[in-house]
C-alpha cells in the first residue's frame, strides 16, 4: 500500500518530492511505501495519544514534513521516523490548544442542589445567553456561533472557510472568537446575577 494525500490536504502528490528522495532516492513507489508505514505509526502514535482524530493529525505531520523537507537547501538526512516524530509533537500540542479553545463556554456558576432550581438556573442561563447574544452585531453572532458548527474534520474546514471568508489568518480567527467568547461569558454572567437578584 502506498501512502496518498488526502483530499483535504493543501498539497498535492507534487508537493512530496523532496520528501520521497529522503525515504528513498531511487524508487519513488518504496518511498510513497515507507511514507504509508510512518503514516500508520504517526496514527498509532496520536491514538496512545489520546488524539480526537490521529488519522487527520498523521496526514497534517506528513504535510508539514514535506513543506520543511523542501524548504531545505541541503539534502533530508538521518533516519526518517524521528524526522516526523519532532512535528508530530507541534501538531499534537495545537491541536491540545484548539481542543482547549473550542471547549464549551465555562459560565462558573454554582452548582444548585435541588434538581428543580438546577433546571431554572439553565432556563435562566438559556435566556441570558439569548439576550447577550441577541446584544451582538449580526455579523459577530453569526461568527461566534458559526465557529462551533460541526464535528471533528467538519469543524475544521469550516473553520478554513470563515477565515478565508473573513480574510482573516485562522489564528487571527481564534483570538477574534476568544474574545468575542469572553465578552459573551461577562455579559451572561452579569446577565444571571442582576435576574437572580430580583
Amino acid at each position: 500500500m502506498t501512502f496518498k494525500p488526502q483530499a483535504w490536504s493543501k498539497l498535492t502528490p507534487e508537493s512530496y518530492p523532496r520528501l520521497y528522495e529522503f525515504l528513498d532516492p531511487r524508487d519513488r513507489r518504496a518511498a510513497m511505501q515507507e511514507l504509508e508505514k510512518i503514516r500508520v505509526q504517526l496514527t498509532r502514535m496520536f491514538q496512545s495519544y489520546g488524539a480526537d482524530d490521529p488519522e487527520v493529525l498523521a496526514h497534517d505531520t506528513i504535510d508539514r514534513a514535506a513543506v520543511q523537507c523542501e524548504k531545505l537547501t541541503g539534502p533530508c538526512v538521518g533516519p526518517p521516523f524521528p524526522f516526523f516524530r519532532a512535528f508530530a509533537k507541534h501538531v499534537f500540542q495545537e491541536s491540545l490548544r484548539e481542543r482547549y479553545r473550542t471547549q464549551p463556554l465555562p459560565l462558573c456558576l454554582p452548582a444548585p442542589e435541588p434538581d428543580l432550581e438546577d433546571q431554572e438556573n439553565k432556563e435562566l442561563m438559556d435566556r441570558c445567553l439569548e439576550q447577550c447574544l441577541a446584544s451582538f452585531s449580526d455579523a459577530n453572532r453569526e461568527l461566534v456561533l458559526g465557529y462551533y458548527l460541526g464535528e471533528k474534520r467538519a469543524k475544521i474546514e469550516h473553520r478554513k472557510e470563515l477565515a478565508e471568508q473573513l480574510k482573516v489568518p485562522l489564528n487571527a480567527l481564534r483570538i477574534r472568537v476568544c474574545r468575542l467568547r469572553a465578552v459573551l461569558r461577562k455579559c451572561v454572567l452579569e446577565c444571571v446575577e442582576a435576574r437572580s437578584a430580583v
